[in-house]
């Protein structure tokens, strides 16, 4: 239980939904839906599932938002390892496309560029549920004591 509560208290549980309904349900549609079609899920598809995950994650990190300066050097690193490693997947996937192993690049690029999504939402904090606010009411302020109870009670 404490790890549900956990995962709530910090956004994972959000993010999760998120992306399941945005990006694996909406976005992915071009990649699901010719499999309910009988139809054969392209390596171009792939790809363009990889690049519309990455591109918005990239203007973030050059418009630099306020998360992109908490992260450290190492983490940022990796991210752009795994964003280049996901793109060359992708453009792999498309040269590739109709021969043996483009299928396979363009989904091992899209779990990686998931993953990257879901690391860059978890580090942006806008999935966190609000912080508890304290009390200000009109007795006593913020932190309640005696010594800030000013009222004056009853007039003799």
């Amino acid at each position: 239980m404490s790890s549900i509560n956990s995962a709530q208290s910090d956004g994972t549980e959000a993010i999760v939904w998120y992306g399941l309904s945005v990006l694996v349900l909406g976005g992915g549609a071009g990649v699901w839906l010719p499999l309910f079609m009988e139809k054969v899920v392209g390596a171009d598809g792939l790809a363009t599932y990889i690049f519309a995950i990455l591109i918005p994650l990239l203007a973030e990190a050059v418009v630099i938002e306020p998360y992109w300066k908490r992260l450290s050097t190492a983490t940022k690193t990796k991210l752009l390892f795994f964003s280049v490693l996901a793109a060359f997947l992708a453009v792999v996937a498309l040269i590739r496309e109709g021969k043996s192993g483009d299928i396979s690049a363009g989904i091992i690029g899209a779990v990686i560029s998931l993953i990257i999504w879901f690391v860059m939402m978890k580090s942006s904090g806008r999935f966190k549920p609000p912080g508890k606010k304290s009390s200000t009411g009109s007795l006593g302020g913020t932190v309640v004591s005696p010594g800030n109870l000013q009222g004056g009670g009853l007039a003799k």
